[in-house]
């Protein structure tokens, strides 16, 4: 009888040794720069390494593929994740997304304005800009000739334009509504970048 007792009292004691700091999570990333990925529902959060939520639950928070980024050796898995103190965040305008960057405490340090983005690398990341030309009137209808571009730039971690890597190229929004245009520059490097032209040639770059 006595060693019952003391048996049901270490269960209730080694029970009594976890603390439950949070729950109902569809998700739960690894750890990476201190920071786990919690998925709830179609959203997602941040926890620290104590499981106390240092960014609640939302929708704008960007999934990337992490073995590309060398967080996984899994080609599958896809999670939000911070790359030098930043995480990608997104906004759609008109079927079209739009991409900027929170910091760790979840303040939005770059306004989404992109239409494409890399997570940070050395202090820099590749965004890609699209911008409208006004290049006439068409009369008979009353409305503006415009044209389209899309270009490349290397932006800071405080979301300050670096650098323009000089390949704009004819864009057309309402082919990319939904889904990012695909990038034409890459880090192959410490400030060296591969871009592609409209030749569909490759220069790289150093800024």
């Amino acid at each position: 009888m006595r060693r019952g007792f003391a048996l049901i009292l270490s269960l209730v004691f080694v029970w009594q040794g976890f603390g439950q700091v949070i729950s109902d999570l569809d998700w739960v990333s690894p750890m990476h720069e201190g920071l786990a990925a919690v998925k709830k529902g179609n959203m997602w959060g941040f926890i620290d390494k104590d499981g106390v939520t240092k960014i609640e639950p939302r929708e704008d928070l960007v999934s990337s593929n992490t073995s590309f980024y060398g967080v996984s050796e899994d080609s599958e898995m896809e999670y939000p994740f911070f790359v030098e103190g930043r995480c990608l965040i997104e906004q759609t305008f008109d079927d079209i997304k739009y991409f900027g960057f929170i910091d760790k405490s979840g303040k939005t340090v770059v306004e989404p304005g992109y239409v494409n983005a890399t997570n940070f690398r050395n202090g820099y990341a590749i965004v890609t800009q699209y911008s409208k030309q006004v290049l006439g009137k068409n009369e008979l209808l009353g409305k503006d000739v415009v044209n389209y571009l899309a270009e490349e730039l290397v932006i800071d971690d405080k979301g300050n334009v670096v650098t323009s890597l000089m390949n704009a190229r004819t864009f057309v929004p309402n082919k990319v509504k939904g889904n990012p245009p695909e990038m034409h520059a890459y880090f192959i490097g410490e400030r060296l970048v591969a871009v592609k032209g409209d030749s569909g040639k490759w220069s790289v770059l150093k800024f």
